[in-house]
């Protein structure tokens, strides 16, 4: 079976060959990549042409779009049964394909495979303090309307899927949170499974804007979804409680650039919006990145399901 990888990279030559080198290494064989230049100004083009010698390799060039346009556009290009997303800065482990599609292969019925993720820094170091815990499989959408456990870079989604449901949403205001959006279309639909191997290695910028946007988009994402009365019967939550669980998961986001002042402000929203949400596991995530250590946190996340 084919798998078409597809990496967004805009102004990414710094850490695009690592993503690239990552897919060669992949023991999974059966498989062509799709790099979408999303208007580079950096040396992206001259990255992606070393690895044009390998016919698997395709090169997609845009103007700036963002990156639902160049996900749907590698997506559009590609011929693979299935679709393997991979953020520029990010890498995978090398069995991380074969692993996945293997058990796709042998459940038809679901549609998306995700992995755990091991989060490191911008230089490659792994940020012990965060750990990708969740381990939720099956019929999900009451969990992830509460909040994206689902890495972009960890997803191999059958493309048979994506044909019934639609591609990435290119709406800018759920830019940050496309991803989110379109997993909640394919929970609604079909099963999800998880790999839970920490088979995709997710990189953290120390940059707020990145988490501020993220916020942004994920409330955009609750307005969109909640417009259909049958997703609020099927998700088994109200718009009310789901926005307070946006606030909730940006306050217990993994960039160190998110203060304890900012993250308490968050929290605060999320009680005045839906005051029983501080029970969730988010609202015990928030609340123990705001008045805790990182380092205990950290513990903490390992030995109580609270925090996961």
């Amino acid at each position: 079976m084919l798998v078409s990888v597809v990496i967004p990279a805009r102004n990414m030559a710094r850490y695009l060959p690592f993503a690239i080198e990552s897919v060669l290494s992949q023991s999974c064989t059966s498989w062509d990549l799709h790099v979408v230049d999303d208007g580079s100004t950096d040396q992206t083009p001259d990255v992606v042409r070393r690895y044009l010698t390998d016919p698997r390799v395709h090169y997609w060039t845009q103007p700036n779009q963002e990156r639902a346009v160049a996900r749907n556009k590698g997506i559009g290009g590609s011929a693979g049964e299935y679709i393997a997303l991979l953020d520029a800065d990010d890498l995978w482990q090398p069995d991380k394909l074969s692993k996945q599609i293997a058990i796709l292969d042998r459940d038809r019925s679901a549609a998306l495979r995700y992995t755990h993720a091991r989060y490191i820094d911008s230089e490659g170091r792994p940020l012990t303090a965060e750990k990708h815990l969740a381990a939720r499989e099956g019929e999900v959408l009451p969990e992830l309307i509460r909040g994206n456990f689902i890495p972009v870079s960890s997803a191999v989604v059958r493309k048979q899927a994506l044909d019934s449901v639609g591609f990435f949403d290119t709406d800018a205001r759920l830019i940050g949170a496309e991803d989110w959006d379109l997993w909640l279309r394919i929970a609604a639909a079909f099963p999800i499974r998880l790999a839970p191997e920490e088979l995709t290695l997710y990189r953290v910028h120390n940059t707020p804007r990145s988490h501020r946007q993220i916020l942004n988009g994920a409330l955009a994402v609750v307005r969109k979804q909640f417009s259909s009365p049958e997703f609020a019967v099927k998700a088994g939550l109200t718009e009310a409680a789901a926005e307070a669980c946006a606030y909730l998961s940006s306050a217990g986001f993994a960039s160190p650039a998110v203060t304890r002042p900012e993250r308490l402000k968050l929290l605060l929203k999320a009680v005045s919006i839906a005051p029983t949400s501080i029970l969730s596991p988010s609202g015990f995530l928030a609340s123990a990145r705001v008045a805790l250590p990182t380092r205990l946190v950290a513990m903490l996340k390992r030995i109580t399901p609270l925090l996961n």
